[in-house]
């Protein structure tokens, strides 16, 4: 046995060993807690209510109760426009920003929210003044707005200098396109599509389909992926909205988000962020440190997280570091077989040095 273990000793010597993988244990949790609250008393907010939220490197745009509020350092500290208004819902496309009002119509900024101008049912030709969300896509604009008699869904093609409207009677809660794709959640309809830009929607999709509820308060897609923000869950397609699978049942969602793989879903009891496509969820609230549980709205930039929260200002937090695996090859033990056959080999070599070492000696002697 003394034998085989000074051969490994000398086998480990010369290099012969094994690749070991191990991976780094992972944070509790997909996000590091506790969050960051940016509010009014700390960072000077415009208004602790937040609707919507955006963010793009340092720069984060919070809609509110009381305006718009921009940080250009991280939400350190924010500048407000728009006082006074109520902003529902915000999109931000380079240096042109949208804010749907709740009385005012959308204000619209292409200067990064320095100034703004506002488009009305006068101005411009919105459905109605009552604005709830607004998308863009280049000289393309989407906006939702509250609709009796008169048309929900506003659309423009010329950057929002003017406006025509579709979806008549129809109150619009979020708009997204994807492309010529456009998708309107209505608030007792189910989901608009529409395949040609806008100008015909043709196709509706109810609790029948798989949604959670026919009453929607927010859409996001991505490629053919949508997330479907409802009044009695997430529900999630996977074929572009043909059909729908529904999560987190009996939970109001107000928004959702997904990048990097994960989901997150703002919600009446905190934000939820799933890592395995919605099959289960992991809840986040004022016990780890969120400003408050009900999330209006959801954003990622990067690692960083954001939730614009009802009365608890912006929570801000990163993604907890993915597990890593790293290969090194270092010493380790030989299988049996492979011992057995280096312990032999290695006996027969000591024999022959021995036989030398013995016949040199003689000769020595001899001289």
């Amino acid at each position: 046995m003394l034998r085989l273990q000074r051969t490994l000793r000398t086998v480990s010597a010369v290099g012969i060993g094994f690749n070991i993988t191990t991976s780094a244990a992972n944070a509790a949790g997909p996000l590091v807690t506790p969050f960051t609250t940016r509010n009014v008393s700390n960072s000077s907010l415009a208004n602790n209510t937040v609707y919507g939220i955006y963010a793009s490197g340092n720069t984060i745009y919070a809609a509110t109760n009381d305006g718009l509020s921009i940080s250009t350092n991280g939400g350190t500290s924010f500048t407000s426009s728009l006082s006074g208004k109520v902003v529902r819902g915000l999109f931000v496309d380079g240096s042109n920003v949208y804010a749907a009002t709740s009385a005012e119509g959308l204000a619209i900024s292409t200067d990064g929210g320095a100034n703004f101008t506002y488009k009305t049912t006068t101005v411009g030709g919105l459905g109605n003044n009552s604005t709830y969300s607004a998308f863009a896509n280049g000289s393309s604009v989407y906006v939702g707005t509250l609709s009796s008699s008169n048309n929900g869904l506003s659309i423009s093609t010329d950057g929002g200098a003017s406006f025509t409207g579709t979806l008549n009677g129809e109150t619009v809660r979020g708009v997204y396109a994807v492309g010529s794709t456009i998708y309107a959640a209505t608030n007792s309809n189910g989901l608009k599509i529409s395949t040609d830009g806008g100008a015909t929607f043709t196709t509706t999709k109810t609790v029948s389909d798989g949604l959670g509820s026919n009453s929607m308060l927010g859409i996001y897609a991505s490629g053919s992926t949508i997330y479907a923000a409802t009044n009695n869950g997430l529900s999630i397609s996977t074929n572009g909205g043909s059909s729908f699978t529904n999560t987190l049942n009996a939970n109001t969602v107000y928004s959702a988000f997904a990048s990097g793989g994960n989901i997150y879903a703002g919600t009446l009891t905190g934000l939820k962020v799933s890592t395995d496509g919605g099959a289960t969820y992991t809840t986040y609230t004022t016990a780890n440190g969120l400003g408050n549980n009900t999330v209006r709205g959801v954003y990622t930039s990067g690692s960083t997280i954001y939730a614009a929260t009802s009365g608890g200002g912006v929570s801000i937090t990163q993604l907890a570091p993915s597990p890593s695996s790293s290969s090194s090859s270092v010493p380790g033990p030989l299988p049996v077989l492979g011992a057995c056959a280096v312990f032999s080999w290695s006996r027969r070599l000591r024999r022959r040095l021995h036989s030398r070492t013995t016949v040199q000696s003689a000769a020595g002697r001899k001289a």
